[in-house]
Formats: structure tokens, sequence, C-alpha cells
């Protein structure tokens, strides 16, 4: 492999301009919405701070754009979303970092009292898809959907920084 062909960029796969989904009047959810971050720049400028470029996939121009970028990402870091599929296009050996936020399945069913309870999933196929496709994953929680305990999390784990930092 010649050097230009190196997988050398870190890119963080942006949400924030996806618009606001409330979920109103149903109970007992652990949050009322389906936002995946409340404050999406305070963790873009953690990233960018180290050396992350901030990626919106729905803004590339088209899709050999979207393989010839994310073909030469080393890591991708993301809230959960169907963004992170672009790992797809990764070369074996890349790192996922899948920040993991919890979301409701498409098949939960409020009760006569708008109440529900055991709704929460997650997107397991990325585990599956960076082992098929020979890459780290590793995932963090996001139970709170806020910037700073994501940056807390990490700062408080060596081995995090450590990859955020290569």
């Amino acid at each position: 492999m010649d050097l230009e062909s190196i997988p050398d960029k870190k890119i963080y796969i942006s949400r924030k301009h996806i618009p606001d989904r409330t979920y109103g009047s149903i109970k007992r959810l652990p949050f009322s919405d389906d936002n995946r971050l409340y404050d999406d720049d305070i963790l873009e400028e953690y990233l960018r701070s180290k050396g992350f470029e901030i990626v919106i996939p729905e803004n590339l121009a088209n899709f050999e754009e979207q393989i010839n970028l994310f073909s030469k990402a080393k890591i991708i870091v993301s809230l959960t979303s169907s963004g992170i599929t672009n790992c797809f296009f990764m070369r074996p050996g890349s790192k996922l970092l899948e920040i993991m936020s919890p979301i409701t399945s498409s098949d939960f069913n409020p009760d006569e009292n708008g109440e529900c309870t055991g709704m929460q999933s997650l997107h397991h196929i990325y585990v599956g898809l960076a082992f098929l496709k020979s890459h780290t994953y590793i995932g963090i929680p996001n139970w709170t959907r806020h910037s700073q305990d994501i940056i807390n999390y990490i700062e408080e784990r060596d081995f995090l920084k450590r990859l955020l930092d290569e």
C-alpha cells in the first residue's frame, strides 16, 4: 500500500441538521424526543480540536464523493444513526466509535393512558458490520444526550483519549 492510499481522515458524522422529533404526550419515556444530542456544537468543537473533520453525509455532492471520503477514514465517530453505515466504505483495520443513544423502537405501542415500557433499542447492525469489515468497534453510552457528559466519559478513559488523538 502506498502512502497516498493509507487512510488518514478522522471523521465525525454530525446529526445537528436533523429536525427535532418530539414525542409529545407519550409517558414514561426516558426522554421526550429523538434528538440524539441537545448541544451538538460542544461535541463538534471538542472533536474538531482533536483533528476531526465534521461531516454531514447528506451534504456530500454524490455517492462517489461519499465513498471516496469514507474510504480515507481511519476513524469515524458518530452518534447512533444511519450515517454510521458509511463505515462500510472504510478499509479493514479502521476504527468506529459509536456514541450509543437509546432510541425508541418503531413498534412500541402506548397503552390507553399513553404509557410505554420496554421501548428502547439500539442499532446493533453496526457491531456486526464492523466485525465483517475487520474494523475496531467501540460503543460508548449517551444516556443524558449532553455533549459534556460524553466528553467527560472520553476524558476519564485513557484508551479513548489515545484513540481520538491518534
